[in-house]
């Protein structure tokens, strides 16, 4: 082996005895109970987590279903009010149609009672 690996090895090693102590000096500032009540609260935390996920699952499923049926619904809305532009057309030129007649009738009338 050669000094050069023997050099990286001993630094190595000195690097891990120091993690070593450094992971053993918090590890006794930390009490067992805490970590553990700690972790309690982790899983409930997890678990509202679980429950919101599948409750905004669930909206969203009612949402998509509602929002296909407005889309439905605006579609046979406007295919009604395109009929229904269609019958007030021809019930305005066919008023207009009558207004014409009506005005040369009484125009004609009108000549009739003059010339009388």
């Amino acid at each position: 082996m050669t000094e050069a690996v023997k050099g990286g090895q001993e630094r190595v090693h000195k690097v891990l005895e120091g993690t070593s102590s450094t992971v053993k000096t918090i590890s006794s500032f930390v009490n067992d109970e805490h970590i553990t009540e700690i972790m309690g609260m982790q899983q409930n935390v997890l678990q509202r987590f679980g429950q919101m996920k599948k409750q905004l699952e669930s909206l969203d499923r009612d949402t998509i279903r509602q929002v296909d049926s407005a889309c439905k619904e605006i579609s046979r809305n406007c295919e009604l009010l395109t009929i229904i532009k269609q019958d007030l057309d021809s019930v305005y030129r066919s008023t207009r149609t009558m207004k014409k007649r009506l005005a040369a009738k009484l125009q004609q009338e009108k000549r009739v009672s003059d010339s009388v």
